[in-house]
């Protein structure tokens, strides 16, 4: 007899939880307290193993991650967007005691310059 198991994923990714803030504008930072202008923002689903499953699940695979988020609004939107994206987010635990990884690019025409709090993403 054979054994027919229903398949639960497709792929299951070890995910370096994220979200990236990306803010466009041909400015450098400037210490002293300067402020400047920006042209635009947004904020992105971060992590390449998140961003790979959601590329999966949209080819029509059935695609998880494993990892941690914050108890923050960030870690919250890491899940909303994974769920939006038809990823599974049964094996991603919520803590208290970390906050969400966080990579802040300040963006000009075809180069980033890259600040990263790891959190969630070690």
């Amino acid at each position: 007899m054979t054994d027919i198991r229903k398949k639960e994923f497709d792929v299951m990714a070890a995910s370096d939880m994220c979200v990236d803030l990306v803010v466009r504008g041909n400015v450098r930072p400037q210490f002293t307290q300067v402020e400047q202008l920006v042209d635009d923002y947004h904020l992105d689903l971060g992590g390449s193993a998140n961003i790979f499953a959601a590329q999966i699940a949209k080819l029509g695979g059935i695609a998880g991650v494993v990892g941690h988020v914050g108890q923050d609004m960030f870690g919250q939107f890491v899940r909303d967007q994974l769920i939006a994206n038809g990823v599974r987010t049964d094996h991603v635990s919520v803590r208290a005691d970390i906050k969400t990884g966080l990579g802040t690019h300040l963006a000009e025409d075809g180069d980033r310059a890259i600040l990263t709090y790891a959190g969630t993403i070690d």
